[in-house]
């Protein structure tokens, strides 16, 4: 393959046939396209093993298995209801044969202070999820190290919980005889929500993630 070249001599422009690529020309091009191809799967490897890609990603996946995981657990006892109930006598009456049973005092002491009662409610219904996750990302950004162990926790008590549901599904207090739904009475009451009654699962009091989410 040969090449026009264009020289100018003084005012004059001439233009000669030239060879093609040289051999040194050759082994630079193979040069560049070796680099090509060996970048091909160094991006990718770079991309999987990168914070904020395949590991942020894996993160994700692991947080859709878990709903999933709890979304399951709640169908699995739907239909528990009468178990659910008599095991939340048991441990009344267990709480009782302890001396333990103070809950129903704590929540007259404080039935006439509505607007305690509706923050206490709105409390429980927004921070719970929304507060766990500002935190992990608060924890991811902040060390992988510390964020890997918290995240650990975090699924093995969360594991630990679902298997302790399904074993021994309970009826919350709110349910039982002597004590005031104040969701369905003060508000604000997430339960009235379709979307949410297909999700939550109502008869997992103990132990309450709530808590279990808090304390890590």
């Amino acid at each position: 393959v040969r090449f026009l070249v264009r020289f100018r001599r003084g005012a004059r422009s001439e233009y000669r046939l030239s060879a093609g690529p040289t051999a040194r020309h050759h082994g630079r091009l193979e040069r560049v396209r070796r680099r090509v191809v060996e970048a091909r799967p160094g991006l990718l490897s770079r991309f999987w093993t990168a914070r904020y890609g395949g590991v942020l990603l894996r993160e994700f996946l692991l947080l859709a298995v878990m709903l999933w995981l709890y979304r399951y657990v709640r169908f699995v006892v739907k239909d528990n209801h009468r178990a659910a109930f008599d095991n939340a006598r048991e441990v009344m009456s267990f709480e009782r044969t302890l001396g333990l049973d103070f809950e129903e005092g704590i929540q007259r002491a404080i039935l006439g202070h509505e607007t305690l009662v509706r923050g206490i409610n709105r409390y429980y219904m927004s921070v719970h999820f929304a507060g766990t996750v500002a935190f992990l990302i608060w924890a991811f950004v902040r060390s992988s190290a510390g964020y890997r162990t918290v995240r650990r926790i975090l699924v093995l008590v969360t594991l630990g919980a679902l298997v302790i549901h399904v074993a021994y599904p309970l009826a919350p207090p709110r349910m039982m005889p002597g004590f005031v739904d104040t969701m369905a009475v003060f508000g604000p009451n997430p339960y009235h929500s379709d979307a949410v009654k297909s999700f939550a699962n109502q008869y997992a009091a103990m132990p309450s993630l709530h808590v279990g989410w808090a304390l890590v």
